[in-house]
């Protein structure tokens, strides 16, 4: 059972804060004007669970995969031209890997929805 994110967690601060933004900076690329992006943090099970949900055109199943490696640009393209340097997902996958974590897209009807999953040194 997740429980709410505690205060203070054992993690490394940087990288969890490089992930969240550009995990942040992706929806807010594809998210239409007015859309809503929420962002979840929970506890639980020894892991931290950070999610990026948005109400853009999601990610294309034959790219759920491929989409964590550098310049790769996604089937599903944004509304408006993006200025971003295509390394944002791939660098959101090596911080997860390098707390020990990993990244992922889940499949959703409307919008991405992307989840980083990292032990809580705290709770091991």
């Amino acid at each position: 059972a997740a429980t709410p994110l505690p205060a203070k967690i054992q993690s490394d601060p940087g990288r969890l804060r490089q992930a969240v933004s550009n995990l942040l900076s992706n929806a807010i690329d594809f998210s239409p004007v007015g859309g809503e992006i929420r962002l979840l943090a929970t506890a639980g099970d020894g892991n931290l669970r950070l999610e990026c949900i948005d109400q853009g055109p999601g990610v294309a199943e034959e790219d759920m995969e491929r989409i964590f490696e550098p310049f790769v640009q996604g089937l599903r393209k944004a509304a408006v031209p993006r200025q971003g340097s295509g390394v944002g997902l791939s660098i959101v996958r090596e911080l997860a890997l390098a707390m020990g974590g990993r990244v992922c897209v889940l499949p959703s009807e409307i919008g991405a929805h992307f989840y980083v999953e990292i032990p809580d040194d705290k709770q091991q």
